[in-house]
C-alpha cells in the first residue's frame, strides 16, 4: 500500500473515529472523502479506496481525506482585482485550476492575462480578493516561497551567462548554487533534464545570445524546473517563434506536463495553440473569465456571444491565412 507524507497541518482532516491524536484541530470538509490509515507510531499515513476501518493497527487512528488534500498544487482565484490608476486589469475575477491540470487562459490583448499570471506568482499584489495555492491564502506569502514559476514571454534569461556549468553560477545553476547544492548534486540533478528538455551539450558553454529562440525557451523551461515548482505559469512562451519551431516545441512542452504533472496556467492568443495544449480553456475577456470549460464545450456549448464569436472569428482567421493567394 503506498504511504504519503502527512502535510505539516493537521486542520485539512476530519475524523471518522473517535480515537484522535491529542492537541489536533480536526475540521470537517465538504464532499469527495476517502478512508485513510494513519499510524500515529510514524506519522505517515496510507490511502486506498476500501473503507479501512477494520485495520488492527493499535497505532491507527482513522481519517477522512478531503478532496481539497489531495488536489495540493491547485490554483484559485476568488473575487480577484486589480487596477493600474484607472484602467481595470483584472476585475472580481473567479477561477479554479485543478492539481496537474493544464489551464489555457485565452483571450485578446489587453484583456488581463499577464497580470493574471504576475498576480499569482507575486509579482504583483491585489487590490482585492484571494489567491490560493493547495489550498492556502498566498496574498502575503513572498514571490520564492510560493510554490510558482513563471516563463516569460521573452525567457528572462541572464544574458551574461552561459547555459550551464556545475562549476560556476550560469543560467541553470543559478537557482541551486544559492541554496548551497554541492558540485556532483547539481551534475547529477541537470544533466539527466538537460537531456530530456533537448538542451545539448554543445549549448552549454553558450550564453542566450549565441542560442536560437527554441534553445533559450528550452533553457527557460530547465531553470524554471530546478526551483521544483508546485505550479508552473507560462506567459505566451511560444510567440517569438516560426511556425515550425511553434509546433515542435509545443509538444515539447505537452509531453514535458504529461511527464511532471505539474499545475499549469499557460497564456496565448493563438485558438490553434489552446486547443492543442489545454485540458481546458479559460475565455478571458476585460479583466474577466467569460467561460472555462474543455475546449469541445467551449465549441459546442459557448456561455455567451463574446465566446461564440471569439471562436468563430479565430476560425475564420485560420482559414484565411490557409486559403492560397
Amino acid at each position: 500500500m503506498p504511504f504519503f507524507q502527512v502535510p505539516q497541518s493537521y486542520n485539512q482532516f476530519e475524523t471518522s473515529d473517535a480515537r484522535d491524536p491529542p492537541n489536533v484541530k480536526l475540521t470537517p470538509h465538504l464532499d469527495r472523502q476517502t478512508f485513510a490509515c494513519f499510524p500515529t507510531t510514524n506519522r505517515r499515513f496510507s490511502s486506498a479506496s476500501q473503507d479501512l476501518s477494520n485495520c488492527e493497527n493499535p497505532d491507527c487512528f482513522f481519517l477522512t481525506v478531503p478532496i481539497a488534500y489531495r488536489d495540493m498544487d491547485s490554483v484559485v482565484l476568488s473575487k480577484v482585482s486589480k487596477r493600474f490608476g484607472t484602467v481595470v486589469a483584472v476585475d472580481n475575477a473567479d477561477l479554479n485550476v485543478q492539481d496537474g491540470e493544464f489551464l489555457v487562459v485565452l483571450g485578446e490583448s489587453g484583456c488581463g492575462k499577464t497580470t493574471m499570471l504576475r498576480l499569482i506568482t507575486g509579482l504583483e499584489d491585489p487590490d482585492s480578493g484571494t489567491i490560493f495555492i493547495g489550498g492556502q491564502p498566498v496574498n502575503d506569502v513572498p514571490v520564492g516561497k510560493r510554490g510558482a514559476q513563471m516563463i516569460f514571454q521573452h525567457y528572462a534569461l541572464w544574458p551574461h551567462m552561459r547555459v550551464f556549468d556545475d562549476r560556476s553560477y550560469t543560467n541553470l545553476t543559478f537557482p541551486l548554487r544559492i541554496r548551497k547544492w554541492s558540485q556532483d548534486r547539481i551534475r547529477d540533478f541537470l544533466h539527466p533534464l538537460a537531456h530530456k528538455l533537448g538542451i545539448e551539450e554543445t549549448f552549454f558553454r553558450r550564453k542566450p545570445a549565441e542560442l536560437s529562440a527554441g534553445q533559450q525557451q528550452r533553457v527557460a523551461l530547465g531553470r524554471a524546473m530546478t526551483t521544483a515548482p508546485r505550479v508552473l505559469l507560462m506567459d505566451e512562451p511560444l510567440s517569438n517563434l516560426d511556425p515550425a519551431s511553434r509546433i515542435k516545441m509545443r509538444d515539447e512542452v505537452l509531453r514535458f506536463h504529461r511527464d511532471q504533472r505539474l499545475t499549469t496556467i499557460y497564456v496565448t492568443h493563438n485558438l490553434p495553440e489552446a486547443l492543442a495544449l489545454g485540458d481546458r480553456i479559460a475565455v478571458m475577456r476585460a479583466g474577466r473569465f467569460e467561460q472555462v470549460d474543455k475546449p469541445e464545450a467551449l465549441m459546442r456549448y459557448p456561455a455567451n456571444d463574446y465566446v461564440a464569436d471569439f471562436f468563430r472569428a479565430s476560425e475564420l482567421r485560420l482559414k484565411s491565412t490557409l486559403m492560397p493567394n
